[in-house]
Protein backbone atom coordinates (compact mmCIF):
# COMPACT_ATOMS: atom_id res chain seq x y z
CA UNK A 1 0.00 0.00 0.00
CA UNK A 2 1.37 3.48 -0.85
CA UNK A 3 0.67 7.19 -0.01
CA UNK A 4 0.62 10.04 -2.54
CA UNK A 5 2.55 13.23 -1.77
CA UNK A 6 2.84 16.66 -3.43
CA UNK A 7 4.27 17.12 -6.93
CA UNK A 8 6.83 19.92 -7.64
CA UNK A 9 7.85 19.56 -11.29
CA UNK A 10 6.31 18.44 -14.53
CA UNK A 11 2.75 19.21 -13.56
CA UNK A 12 2.05 21.29 -16.70
CA UNK A 13 3.31 18.72 -19.16
CA UNK A 14 1.56 15.66 -20.45
CA UNK A 15 4.33 13.33 -19.29
CA UNK A 16 5.65 13.71 -15.74
CA UNK A 17 9.36 13.67 -15.19
CA UNK A 18 10.89 10.49 -13.73
CA UNK A 19 11.95 12.33 -10.58
CA UNK A 20 8.39 13.50 -10.05
CA UNK A 21 7.06 9.94 -10.37
CA UNK A 22 9.52 8.77 -7.78
CA UNK A 23 8.62 11.56 -5.33
CA UNK A 24 4.88 10.97 -5.63
CA UNK A 25 5.06 7.71 -3.71
CA UNK A 26 6.78 6.83 -0.54
CA UNK A 27 7.17 3.27 0.88
CA UNK A 28 5.58 2.34 4.17
CA UNK A 29 7.69 0.76 6.86
CA UNK A 30 6.49 -2.88 7.09
CA UNK A 31 7.67 -5.50 9.62
CA UNK A 32 10.14 -8.09 8.51
CA UNK A 33 8.42 -10.91 6.60
CA UNK A 34 7.66 -13.89 8.86
CA UNK A 35 8.35 -17.50 7.99
CA UNK A 36 5.93 -19.63 6.04
CA UNK A 37 5.23 -21.68 9.16
CA UNK A 38 4.05 -18.55 11.03
CA UNK A 39 1.75 -17.69 8.15
CA UNK A 40 0.21 -21.17 8.26
CA UNK A 41 -0.24 -20.93 12.01
CA UNK A 42 -2.06 -17.58 11.66
CA UNK A 43 -4.29 -19.04 8.95
CA UNK A 44 -5.16 -22.04 11.14
CA UNK A 45 -6.49 -19.69 13.80
CA UNK A 46 -7.99 -22.39 15.97
CA UNK A 47 -4.78 -23.24 17.74
CA UNK A 48 -3.55 -26.64 18.74
CA UNK A 49 -7.04 -28.19 18.79
CA UNK A 50 -7.12 -28.19 14.98
CA UNK A 51 -3.49 -29.21 14.50
CA UNK A 52 -2.58 -32.66 13.28
CA UNK A 53 -1.00 -34.73 16.09
CA UNK A 54 2.74 -34.65 15.92
CA UNK A 55 5.00 -37.65 16.05
CA UNK A 56 8.64 -38.26 16.83
CA UNK A 57 10.60 -35.15 17.70
CA UNK A 58 8.04 -32.61 16.40
CA UNK A 59 6.45 -30.67 19.24
CA UNK A 60 3.40 -28.43 19.35
CA UNK A 61 3.10 -25.88 22.14
CA UNK A 62 1.04 -22.66 22.25
CA UNK A 63 -0.20 -23.24 18.70
CA UNK A 64 3.34 -23.35 17.23
CA UNK A 65 4.97 -26.41 15.73
CA UNK A 66 8.64 -26.54 16.63
CA UNK A 67 11.22 -29.03 15.41
CA UNK A 68 14.85 -29.53 16.24
CA UNK A 69 15.77 -27.29 13.29
CA UNK A 70 13.17 -24.56 13.83
CA UNK A 71 14.84 -21.27 14.72
CA UNK A 72 11.67 -19.13 14.64
CA UNK A 73 10.92 -19.76 18.34
CA UNK A 74 12.89 -17.59 20.67
CA UNK A 75 13.91 -19.77 23.62
CA UNK A 76 14.03 -16.70 25.81
CA UNK A 77 10.34 -15.98 25.24
CA UNK A 78 9.13 -19.60 25.46
CA UNK A 79 7.08 -20.26 28.63
CA UNK A 80 8.75 -22.39 31.30
CA UNK A 81 5.84 -24.84 31.25
CA UNK A 82 6.41 -25.59 27.57
CA UNK A 83 10.11 -26.18 28.19
CA UNK A 84 9.28 -28.61 30.98
CA UNK A 85 6.77 -30.45 28.81
CA UNK A 86 9.37 -30.88 26.07
CA UNK A 87 11.85 -32.36 28.51
CA UNK A 88 9.26 -34.69 30.06
CA UNK A 89 8.09 -36.00 26.69
CA UNK A 90 11.64 -36.45 25.40
CA UNK A 91 12.60 -38.51 28.48
CA UNK A 92 9.27 -40.27 29.13
CA UNK A 93 10.60 -43.72 28.15
CA UNK A 94 13.42 -43.39 30.71
CA UNK A 95 11.66 -41.38 33.41
CA UNK A 96 7.89 -41.89 33.03
CA UNK A 97 5.36 -39.69 34.78
CA UNK A 98 2.73 -41.65 36.67
CA UNK A 99 -0.92 -40.75 37.07
CA UNK A 100 -1.44 -38.39 40.02
CA UNK A 101 2.04 -36.88 39.84
CA UNK A 102 0.59 -33.81 38.08
CA UNK A 103 -2.79 -32.32 37.31
CA UNK A 104 -5.06 -34.09 34.79
CA UNK A 105 -4.72 -31.18 32.40
CA UNK A 106 -0.93 -31.41 32.32
CA UNK A 107 -1.10 -35.18 32.05
CA UNK A 108 -3.30 -34.87 28.97
CA UNK A 109 -0.81 -32.44 27.46
CA UNK A 110 2.03 -34.88 28.10
CA UNK A 111 0.25 -37.90 26.62
CA UNK A 112 -0.99 -35.78 23.74
CA UNK A 113 2.59 -35.31 22.55
CA UNK A 114 4.04 -38.74 23.30
CA UNK A 115 5.51 -40.53 20.25
CA UNK A 116 3.46 -43.36 18.75
CA UNK A 117 6.43 -45.73 18.87
CA UNK A 118 6.62 -45.74 22.69
CA UNK A 119 7.41 -49.14 24.16
CA UNK A 120 4.04 -50.89 24.79
CA UNK A 121 5.30 -52.22 28.13
CA UNK A 122 5.99 -48.67 29.28
CA UNK A 123 2.70 -47.39 27.89
CA UNK A 124 0.69 -50.15 29.58
CA UNK A 125 1.93 -49.08 33.02
CA UNK A 126 1.92 -45.30 32.72
CA UNK A 127 -0.36 -44.14 29.88
CA UNK A 128 -4.12 -44.26 30.50
CA UNK A 129 -5.31 -41.53 28.17
CA UNK A 130 -7.74 -43.05 25.65
CA UNK A 131 -6.92 -40.34 23.11
CA UNK A 132 -3.33 -41.54 22.92
CA UNK A 133 -4.34 -45.19 22.41
CA UNK A 134 -6.89 -44.15 19.81
CA UNK A 135 -4.19 -42.35 17.80
CA UNK A 136 -1.91 -45.36 18.17
CA UNK A 137 -4.55 -47.89 17.06
CA UNK A 138 -5.43 -45.84 13.99
CA UNK A 139 -1.74 -45.44 13.15
CA UNK A 140 -1.13 -49.21 13.40
CA UNK A 141 -4.36 -50.66 12.09
CA UNK A 142 -6.21 -47.97 10.17
CA UNK A 143 -9.85 -47.03 10.66
CA UNK A 144 -11.20 -50.08 8.80
CA UNK A 145 -9.53 -52.52 11.23
CA UNK A 146 -10.48 -50.77 14.48
CA UNK A 147 -13.35 -52.96 15.72
CA UNK A 148 -13.93 -51.18 18.99
CA UNK A 149 -17.20 -53.02 19.71
CA UNK A 150 -15.37 -56.35 19.83
CA UNK A 151 -12.88 -55.10 22.39
CA UNK A 152 -14.98 -53.65 25.17
CA UNK A 153 -15.20 -50.21 23.49
CA UNK A 154 -11.81 -49.38 25.02
CA UNK A 155 -8.97 -48.23 22.78
CA UNK A 156 -6.23 -49.45 25.11
CA UNK A 157 -7.81 -52.90 25.23
CA UNK A 158 -8.11 -52.93 21.44
CA UNK A 159 -4.43 -52.07 21.06
CA UNK A 160 -3.08 -54.71 23.43
CA UNK A 161 -5.37 -57.51 22.28
CA UNK A 162 -4.38 -57.02 18.65
CA UNK A 163 -0.74 -56.37 19.57
CA UNK A 164 -0.43 -59.60 21.57
CA UNK A 165 -2.31 -61.51 18.87
CA UNK A 166 0.24 -60.45 16.27
CA UNK A 167 3.11 -61.09 18.68
CA UNK A 168 2.02 -64.68 19.32
CA UNK A 169 1.31 -65.33 15.65
CA UNK A 170 4.72 -63.99 14.59
CA UNK A 171 6.67 -65.82 17.28
CA UNK A 172 8.98 -68.42 15.75
CA UNK A 173 9.56 -66.69 12.41
CA UNK A 174 13.12 -66.05 11.25
CA UNK A 175 14.60 -62.90 12.83
CA UNK A 176 13.73 -59.70 11.03
CA UNK A 177 11.37 -61.38 8.57
CA UNK A 178 7.63 -61.16 7.99
CA UNK A 179 5.35 -64.07 7.18
CA UNK A 180 6.46 -65.60 3.93
CA UNK A 181 5.72 -69.01 2.36
CA UNK A 182 9.44 -69.73 2.01
CA UNK A 183 9.81 -69.61 5.79
CA UNK A 184 7.15 -72.19 6.54
CA UNK A 185 9.47 -75.11 6.01
CA UNK A 186 12.05 -73.56 8.33
CA UNK A 187 9.45 -72.97 11.02
CA UNK A 188 8.22 -76.55 10.59
CA UNK A 189 11.75 -77.90 11.12
CA UNK A 190 11.96 -75.85 14.29
CA UNK A 191 8.67 -77.25 15.58
CA UNK A 192 9.68 -80.83 14.84
CA UNK A 193 12.97 -80.46 16.71
CA UNK A 194 15.21 -79.30 13.86
CA UNK A 195 17.52 -76.30 13.84
CA UNK A 196 16.22 -73.53 16.07
CA UNK A 197 15.39 -70.30 14.29
CA UNK A 198 14.08 -67.85 16.85
CA UNK A 199 12.79 -69.86 19.77
CA UNK A 200 15.70 -69.14 22.09
CA UNK A 201 15.43 -68.49 25.77
CA UNK A 202 16.02 -64.80 25.18
CA UNK A 203 13.22 -64.55 22.61
CA UNK A 204 10.84 -66.44 24.87
CA UNK A 205 11.69 -64.16 27.75
CA UNK A 206 10.93 -61.11 25.60
CA UNK A 207 7.59 -62.66 24.61
CA UNK A 208 6.70 -63.37 28.24
CA UNK A 209 7.56 -59.80 29.23
CA UNK A 210 5.18 -58.48 26.57
CA UNK A 211 2.43 -60.78 27.79
CA UNK A 212 2.90 -59.74 31.39
CA UNK A 213 2.96 -56.06 30.45
CA UNK A 214 -0.46 -56.27 28.76
CA UNK A 215 -2.11 -58.72 31.14
CA UNK A 216 -4.35 -56.07 32.73
CA UNK A 217 -5.78 -55.03 29.37
CA UNK A 218 -6.40 -58.37 27.62
CA UNK A 219 -9.82 -59.98 28.05
CA UNK A 220 -10.36 -61.56 24.62
CA UNK A 221 -7.75 -63.13 22.35
CA UNK A 222 -8.21 -64.51 18.84
CA UNK A 223 -5.19 -66.37 17.44
CA UNK A 224 -5.73 -67.45 13.85
CA UNK A 225 -2.37 -69.16 13.42
CA UNK A 226 0.18 -70.38 15.95
CA UNK A 227 3.06 -71.81 13.94
CA UNK A 228 5.37 -72.00 16.96
CA UNK A 229 2.99 -74.39 18.81
CA UNK A 230 3.78 -72.72 22.10
CA UNK A 231 2.50 -74.63 25.14
CA UNK A 232 -0.86 -73.19 26.17
CA UNK A 233 0.31 -72.83 29.76
CA UNK A 234 3.13 -70.49 28.74
CA UNK A 235 0.76 -67.71 27.62
CA UNK A 236 -2.51 -68.51 29.40
CA UNK A 237 -0.89 -68.36 32.85
CA UNK A 238 0.37 -64.84 32.06
CA UNK A 239 -3.08 -63.52 31.08
CA UNK A 240 -5.16 -63.86 34.27
CA UNK A 241 -8.00 -61.64 32.97
CA UNK A 242 -8.48 -63.59 29.72
CA UNK A 243 -12.17 -64.54 29.46
CA UNK A 244 -12.44 -65.55 25.79
CA UNK A 245 -9.88 -67.52 23.77
CA UNK A 246 -10.16 -68.55 20.12
CA UNK A 247 -7.16 -70.61 19.01
CA UNK A 248 -6.44 -72.20 15.64
CA UNK A 249 -3.22 -74.03 14.80
CA UNK A 250 -2.90 -73.16 11.15
CA UNK A 251 -0.88 -71.22 8.58
CA UNK A 252 -2.41 -68.56 6.36
CA UNK A 253 -1.28 -67.53 2.88
CA UNK A 254 0.83 -70.62 2.33
CA UNK A 255 0.69 -70.69 -1.45
CA UNK A 256 2.34 -73.82 -2.85
CA UNK A 257 4.43 -74.35 0.29
CA UNK A 258 1.55 -76.05 2.12
CA UNK A 259 2.52 -78.90 4.46
CA UNK A 260 0.00 -81.11 6.24
CA UNK A 261 1.92 -81.00 9.52
CA UNK A 262 1.59 -77.21 9.64
CA UNK A 263 -2.17 -77.51 10.21
CA UNK A 264 -4.11 -78.71 13.22
CA UNK A 265 -3.55 -79.39 16.88
CA UNK A 266 -1.01 -82.01 17.89
CA UNK A 267 -1.31 -84.39 20.80
CA UNK A 268 1.19 -82.28 22.77
CA UNK A 269 -0.93 -79.18 22.12
CA UNK A 270 -4.07 -80.96 23.30
CA UNK A 271 -2.31 -82.29 26.39
CA UNK A 272 -1.04 -78.82 27.30
CA UNK A 273 -4.51 -77.30 26.87
CA UNK A 274 -6.06 -80.07 28.99
CA UNK A 275 -3.53 -79.41 31.75
CA UNK A 276 -4.44 -75.71 31.76
CA UNK A 277 -8.16 -76.46 31.90
CA UNK A 278 -7.70 -78.92 34.74
CA UNK A 279 -5.67 -76.37 36.72
CA UNK A 280 -7.93 -73.41 35.92
CA UNK A 281 -7.44 -71.49 39.20
CA UNK A 282 -3.74 -71.12 38.40
CA UNK A 283 -3.59 -71.07 34.58
CA UNK A 284 -6.85 -69.54 33.38
CA UNK A 285 -9.05 -68.46 36.30
CA UNK A 286 -11.24 -66.15 34.18
CA UNK A 287 -11.62 -68.24 31.02
CA UNK A 288 -15.31 -68.79 30.22
CA UNK A 289 -15.34 -69.12 26.42
CA UNK A 290 -13.04 -71.57 24.60
CA UNK A 291 -13.08 -71.87 20.80
CA UNK A 292 -10.90 -74.38 18.96
CA UNK A 293 -12.28 -74.28 15.40
CA UNK A 294 -10.46 -75.72 12.39
CA UNK A 295 -7.85 -77.69 14.36
CA UNK A 296 -8.46 -81.10 12.73
CA UNK A 297 -9.59 -82.50 16.07
CA UNK A 298 -10.51 -86.18 15.92
CA UNK A 299 -11.84 -88.55 18.57
CA UNK A 300 -8.36 -89.26 19.97
CA UNK A 301 -7.56 -85.59 20.49
CA UNK A 302 -11.00 -85.01 22.03
CA UNK A 303 -10.20 -87.77 24.51
CA UNK A 304 -7.04 -85.90 25.52
CA UNK A 305 -8.94 -82.60 25.87
CA UNK A 306 -11.63 -84.26 27.96
CA UNK A 307 -9.09 -84.95 30.70
CA UNK A 308 -9.10 -81.22 31.39
CA UNK A 309 -12.68 -80.36 30.44
CA UNK A 310 -14.23 -82.78 32.94
CA UNK A 311 -12.23 -81.11 35.73
CA UNK A 312 -13.01 -77.57 34.66
CA UNK A 313 -15.92 -75.56 36.04
CA UNK A 314 -15.22 -72.12 34.49
CA UNK A 315 -15.72 -72.75 30.75
CA UNK A 316 -19.40 -72.21 29.94
CA UNK A 317 -19.11 -71.88 26.15
CA UNK A 318 -17.26 -74.49 24.07
CA UNK A 319 -16.74 -74.27 20.30
CA UNK A 320 -15.28 -77.33 18.52
CA UNK A 321 -16.69 -76.58 15.08
CA UNK A 322 -15.02 -77.36 11.74
CA UNK A 323 -13.13 -80.42 12.99
CA UNK A 324 -13.26 -84.19 12.45
CA UNK A 325 -15.18 -85.32 15.53
CA UNK A 326 -17.28 -88.44 14.97
CA UNK A 327 -19.42 -90.72 17.13
CA UNK A 328 -16.60 -91.54 19.58
CA UNK A 329 -15.95 -87.88 20.24
CA UNK A 330 -19.68 -87.21 20.66
CA UNK A 331 -19.84 -89.97 23.25
CA UNK A 332 -17.01 -88.34 25.21
CA UNK A 333 -18.52 -84.86 24.94
CA UNK A 334 -21.88 -86.13 26.19
CA UNK A 335 -20.22 -86.48 29.61
CA UNK A 336 -20.08 -82.69 29.74
CA UNK A 337 -23.89 -82.56 29.57
CA UNK A 338 -24.67 -84.42 32.78
CA UNK A 339 -26.29 -83.20 35.97
CA UNK A 340 -23.15 -81.31 37.04
CA UNK A 341 -22.75 -79.51 33.70
CA UNK A 342 -22.03 -75.77 33.60
CA UNK A 343 -21.99 -75.48 29.79
CA UNK A 344 -24.48 -73.01 28.37
CA UNK A 345 -23.31 -73.18 24.73
CA UNK A 346 -21.91 -76.11 22.72
CA UNK A 347 -20.96 -75.72 19.05
CA UNK A 348 -20.18 -78.93 17.13
CA UNK A 349 -21.01 -77.64 13.66
CA UNK A 350 -19.32 -79.10 10.59
CA UNK A 351 -18.06 -82.35 12.07
CA UNK A 352 -18.69 -86.02 11.24
CA UNK A 353 -21.23 -86.99 13.92
CA UNK A 354 -23.68 -89.66 12.73
CA UNK A 355 -26.82 -91.22 14.18
CA UNK A 356 -24.99 -93.05 16.97
CA UNK A 357 -23.45 -89.77 18.09
CA UNK A 358 -26.93 -88.23 18.13
CA UNK A 359 -28.03 -90.98 20.51
CA UNK A 360 -25.13 -90.26 22.88
CA UNK A 361 -25.82 -86.53 22.89
CA UNK A 362 -29.54 -87.12 23.43
CA UNK A 363 -28.74 -89.34 26.38
CA UNK A 364 -26.60 -86.59 27.89
CA UNK A 365 -29.35 -84.00 27.42
CA UNK A 366 -31.86 -86.06 29.43
CA UNK A 367 -30.37 -84.84 32.71
CA UNK A 368 -29.08 -81.44 31.59
CA UNK A 369 -30.58 -78.16 32.73
CA UNK A 370 -27.77 -75.71 31.91
CA UNK A 371 -27.36 -75.84 28.12
CA UNK A 372 -28.98 -72.89 26.35
CA UNK A 373 -27.59 -73.24 22.81
CA UNK A 374 -26.66 -76.37 20.82
CA UNK A 375 -25.30 -76.20 17.27
CA UNK A 376 -25.03 -79.44 15.26
CA UNK A 377 -25.21 -77.86 11.82
CA UNK A 378 -23.60 -79.71 8.89
CA UNK A 379 -23.21 -83.10 10.56
CA UNK A 380 -24.54 -86.49 9.43
CA UNK A 381 -27.13 -87.31 12.07
CA UNK A 382 -29.76 -88.54 9.63
CA UNK A 383 -33.40 -88.94 10.56
CA UNK A 384 -32.68 -91.60 13.19
CA UNK A 385 -29.95 -89.62 14.92
CA UNK A 386 -32.05 -86.44 14.92
CA UNK A 387 -35.00 -88.33 16.39
CA UNK A 388 -32.94 -89.76 19.26
CA UNK A 389 -31.37 -86.39 19.98
CA UNK A 390 -34.77 -84.66 20.13
CA UNK A 391 -36.22 -87.42 22.27
CA UNK A 392 -33.47 -86.70 24.77
CA UNK A 393 -34.52 -83.05 24.86
CA UNK A 394 -38.14 -84.09 25.24
CA UNK A 395 -37.36 -86.50 28.09
CA UNK A 396 -35.81 -83.71 30.14
CA UNK A 397 -39.09 -81.83 29.88
CA UNK A 398 -39.13 -78.30 31.23
CA UNK A 399 -36.10 -78.97 33.39
CA UNK A 400 -34.16 -78.30 30.18
CA UNK A 401 -33.05 -74.76 29.47
CA UNK A 402 -32.28 -75.41 25.80
CA UNK A 403 -33.48 -72.39 23.85
CA UNK A 404 -31.59 -72.42 20.54
CA UNK A 405 -31.10 -75.54 18.46
CA UNK A 406 -29.45 -75.74 15.03
CA UNK A 407 -29.88 -79.01 13.10
CA UNK A 408 -29.43 -77.62 9.57
CA UNK A 409 -27.94 -79.90 6.93
CA UNK A 410 -28.43 -83.23 8.76
CA UNK A 411 -30.87 -85.07 6.41
CA UNK A 412 -33.71 -85.05 8.94
CA UNK A 413 -37.05 -86.57 8.00
CA UNK A 414 -40.39 -87.69 9.40
CA UNK A 415 -39.07 -89.22 12.64
CA UNK A 416 -37.21 -86.10 13.67
CA UNK A 417 -40.18 -83.93 12.71
CA UNK A 418 -42.51 -85.97 14.93
CA UNK A 419 -40.11 -85.76 17.91
CA UNK A 420 -39.74 -82.01 17.44
CA UNK A 421 -43.51 -81.61 17.17
CA UNK A 422 -43.90 -83.33 20.54
CA UNK A 423 -41.52 -80.77 22.07
CA UNK A 424 -43.48 -77.89 20.55
CA UNK A 425 -46.76 -79.28 21.87
CA UNK A 426 -45.29 -79.82 25.35
CA UNK A 427 -44.10 -76.20 25.49
CA UNK A 428 -47.75 -75.06 25.59
CA UNK A 429 -48.60 -77.08 28.67
CA UNK A 430 -45.73 -75.74 30.77
CA UNK A 431 -47.93 -73.54 32.92
CA UNK A 432 -45.80 -71.70 35.42
CA UNK A 433 -42.61 -73.72 34.91
CA UNK A 434 -40.70 -70.91 33.27
CA UNK A 435 -37.58 -69.22 34.45
CA UNK A 436 -39.40 -67.61 37.35
CA UNK A 437 -40.78 -70.89 38.75
CA UNK A 438 -39.08 -73.74 40.61
CA UNK A 439 -38.20 -76.27 37.96
CA UNK A 440 -37.27 -79.80 38.89
CA UNK A 441 -35.24 -82.12 36.71
CA UNK A 442 -35.96 -85.79 36.00
CA UNK A 443 -34.95 -86.80 39.50
CA UNK A 444 -37.17 -84.13 41.05
CA UNK A 445 -34.31 -82.42 42.87
CA UNK A 446 -31.69 -80.08 41.43
CA UNK A 447 -28.17 -80.44 42.69
CA UNK A 448 -26.52 -77.32 44.11
CA UNK A 449 -24.25 -76.89 41.07
CA UNK A 450 -27.12 -77.21 38.59
CA UNK A 451 -29.23 -74.79 40.63
CA UNK A 452 -26.37 -72.27 40.65
CA UNK A 453 -25.90 -72.58 36.88
CA UNK A 454 -29.64 -72.11 36.32
CA UNK A 455 -29.66 -69.01 38.55
CA UNK A 456 -26.67 -67.48 36.77
CA UNK A 457 -28.20 -68.15 33.37
CA UNK A 458 -31.52 -66.62 34.34
CA UNK A 459 -29.84 -63.56 35.86
CA UNK A 460 -27.24 -63.04 33.16
CA UNK A 461 -29.04 -63.95 29.96
CA UNK A 462 -32.73 -63.18 30.50
CA UNK A 463 -33.82 -59.60 30.04
CA UNK A 464 -35.57 -58.17 33.10
CA UNK A 465 -38.25 -56.62 30.91
CA UNK A 466 -39.16 -60.05 29.55
CA UNK A 467 -39.60 -61.91 32.80
CA UNK A 468 -42.04 -59.75 34.71
CA UNK A 469 -45.30 -61.61 34.12
CA UNK A 470 -47.31 -62.76 37.13
CA UNK A 471 -46.06 -66.00 38.65
CA UNK A 472 -47.87 -69.03 37.37
CA UNK A 473 -49.34 -67.25 34.37
CA UNK A 474 -48.68 -67.92 30.73
CA UNK A 475 -48.16 -64.32 29.71
CA UNK A 476 -45.54 -63.37 27.21
CA UNK A 477 -42.99 -62.52 29.88
CA UNK A 478 -43.34 -65.65 32.04
CA UNK A 479 -40.80 -68.10 30.77
CA UNK A 480 -41.23 -67.19 27.13
CA UNK A 481 -38.41 -64.67 26.74
CA UNK A 482 -36.17 -64.64 23.74
CA UNK A 483 -33.69 -66.90 25.51
CA UNK A 484 -36.15 -69.37 26.94
CA UNK A 485 -35.04 -69.75 30.55
CA UNK A 486 -36.44 -73.28 30.96
CA UNK A 487 -39.67 -72.71 29.07
CA UNK A 488 -38.82 -74.42 25.78
CA UNK A 489 -37.19 -73.86 22.42
CA UNK A 490 -37.05 -70.29 21.18
CA UNK A 491 -35.18 -70.64 17.86
CA UNK A 492 -34.82 -73.78 15.73
CA UNK A 493 -32.95 -74.10 12.42
CA UNK A 494 -34.05 -77.03 10.23
CA UNK A 495 -32.87 -75.64 6.90
CA UNK A 496 -31.38 -77.88 4.18
CA UNK A 497 -32.91 -81.12 5.45
CA UNK A 498 -35.34 -83.57 3.87
CA UNK A 499 -38.67 -82.41 5.34
CA UNK A 500 -41.67 -82.94 3.06
CA UNK A 501 -44.99 -81.10 3.02
CA UNK A 502 -46.58 -83.63 5.39
CA UNK A 503 -43.85 -83.08 8.03
CA UNK A 504 -44.26 -79.30 7.77
CA UNK A 505 -48.01 -79.70 8.22
CA UNK A 506 -47.38 -81.79 11.33
CA UNK A 507 -45.15 -79.09 12.78
CA UNK A 508 -47.77 -76.44 12.02
CA UNK A 509 -50.45 -78.36 13.90
CA UNK A 510 -48.15 -78.97 16.89
CA UNK A 511 -47.29 -75.29 17.03
CA UNK A 512 -50.90 -74.15 17.15
CA UNK A 513 -50.79 -73.27 20.87
CA UNK A 514 -47.03 -72.71 21.31
CA UNK A 515 -46.06 -69.42 22.93
CA UNK A 516 -42.25 -69.67 23.09
CA UNK A 517 -40.95 -70.26 19.54
CA UNK A 518 -39.99 -67.06 17.72
CA UNK A 519 -37.91 -68.51 14.84
CA UNK A 520 -38.24 -71.67 12.78
CA UNK A 521 -36.07 -71.87 9.65
CA UNK A 522 -37.37 -74.38 7.06
CA UNK A 523 -35.56 -73.09 3.98
CA UNK A 524 -33.87 -75.55 1.67
CA UNK A 525 -36.30 -78.41 2.40
CA UNK A 526 -38.42 -80.09 -0.32
CA UNK A 527 -41.52 -78.69 1.38
CA UNK A 528 -40.32 -75.14 0.95
CA UNK A 529 -40.93 -75.33 -2.79
CA UNK A 530 -44.07 -77.50 -2.60
CA UNK A 531 -47.36 -75.61 -3.26
CA UNK A 532 -49.28 -77.82 -0.83
CA UNK A 533 -47.05 -76.65 2.04
CA UNK A 534 -47.52 -72.92 1.37
CA UNK A 535 -50.40 -72.51 3.83
CA UNK A 536 -48.56 -74.36 6.61
CA UNK A 537 -45.41 -72.28 6.08
CA UNK A 538 -47.42 -69.06 6.17
CA UNK A 539 -49.17 -70.14 9.38
CA UNK A 540 -45.81 -70.97 11.03
CA UNK A 541 -44.36 -67.60 10.01
CA UNK A 542 -47.39 -65.78 11.41
CA UNK A 543 -47.26 -67.67 14.70
CA UNK A 544 -43.55 -67.09 15.29
CA UNK A 545 -43.99 -63.41 14.51
CA UNK A 546 -46.81 -63.12 17.03
CA UNK A 547 -44.71 -64.87 19.68
CA UNK A 548 -41.80 -62.53 19.02
CA UNK A 549 -43.97 -59.44 19.41
CA UNK A 550 -45.57 -60.83 22.57
CA UNK A 551 -42.15 -61.58 24.10
CA UNK A 552 -40.91 -58.01 23.69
Amino acid sequence: MSMRVGVSLGTTTDVAALSDQIKRYRLRDLPEPSSAQDALNRMAGAGSAQQKPTTGGDMLFNGHKATHHDHTVNPGKEPLRDKCLKVIVANFARLPVTEGACSPELMRMITGHLPLDLDPAMGALHVFDESYWKRRCIDRLGWSQCDLMGHGQIWKQLFFETYLQETLEDFGLPPGEERHPDHLTTVHHHIMGGPRVKDTRTEKQKLFEKLEAGQDNVFSLTIKELMSHLPAESFLSRLPNLAKLSLTYSVRKTGMARLRMDFGMTEADASGMAACLADAPRCCPSLTTLSLPGNLLDDDLVRVLMEGLVRNDTVTSLDLSHNKISNGGARLLSKLLGEESVLTSLNLADNAIRSEGGRYLGRGLRANDSLVELNLRLNRLGDEGGRMLLEGVRSCGHGSGLARLNLAGNSLGAGAAKALGDIFAADFGAGGSGAGGATAGPSGVLSSKRSQAQTQRSAGLASPSRSSAPEGGRGPGNGTGLLGGGSGLVAVDLSSNGLEASEVGLLERRLANNRSLISLDLRGNPAHAAPEAADALAAIAKLTRQNELAAR
